[in-house]
């Protein structure tokens, strides 16, 4: 009786693959590098979450939209169940850590079958910009060349003993750092990780 139930398991598990899969994000006005760091994030942390394959069966594929417009986020998932489209589970955020905390918190409340493999903290850090530019106010927000404010004003700090995120060759105007697409998708990851930003410590590198 055990062999059956156990083979009974295993047709069913090959037959219908992964429980949840997640379709490549599809990313608008945004760095195209936003699309491995939220598709990675999404497989990393919620069970049961694999890459779409037209192979494999799945119970739910979703299928994540990420825009931006005049700086703030937009992101909607489509979610098709038994390969229907059975809901749209929209939010937005004024911010990418804003952002980061809707994707970590709110997202496994409005779509119940994404449950969190783990908790991830919330770790406090500063963010060091090294940077030619010696133009700038007390307080700084980072963008990415896209124009998305990835981290709100934050107050430049005269020196740093807390740990410190990185970023080098960063131009800075005033009260603007712009990073490339390839560091504001790092930043990106960051938050994703729960890393949120306490002060911006600036270096000056001629």
């Amino acid at each position: 009786m055990k062999k059956v139930f156990l083979l009974f398991f295993v047709l069913v598990f090959y037959s219908y693959g992964q429980e949840i899969a997640i379709k490549t994000p599809v990313i608008r006005n945004l760095p195209d590098n936003y699309k491995k760091v939220f598709l990675d994030f999404f497989i990393k942390n919620f069970d049961g979450v694999q890459k779409y394959s037209p192979d494999k069966k799945a119970k739910y594929i979703i299928r994540p939209y990420i825009s931006s417009i005049a700086g703030s986020y937009n992101l909607c998932i489509d979610i098709f169940k038994d390969q229907k489209l059975a809901h749209i589970v929209c939010i937005s955020a004024e911010n990418g850590e804003q952002l980061a905390d809707k994707v970590i918190f709110l997202l496994p409340q409005k779509i119940n079958f994404l449950h969190p493999k783990k908790e991830i903290p919330v770790k406090k850090v500063n963010l060091q910009l090294i940077t030619p530019s010696d133009n700038y106010g007390e307080e700084i927000k980072v963008v990415s060349h896209n124009g998305d404010t990835i981290v709100d004003y934050k107050k430049v700090i005269p020196s740093s003993t807390e740990p410190t995120l990185n970023f080098n060759k960063v131009i800075i105007n005033i009260d603007t750092a712009l990073l490339d697409n390839k560091q504001a998708a790092k930043l990106m990851e960051y938050l994703l990780k729960g890393y949120r930003i306490k002060g911006i410590l600036i270096i000056k590198n001629e």
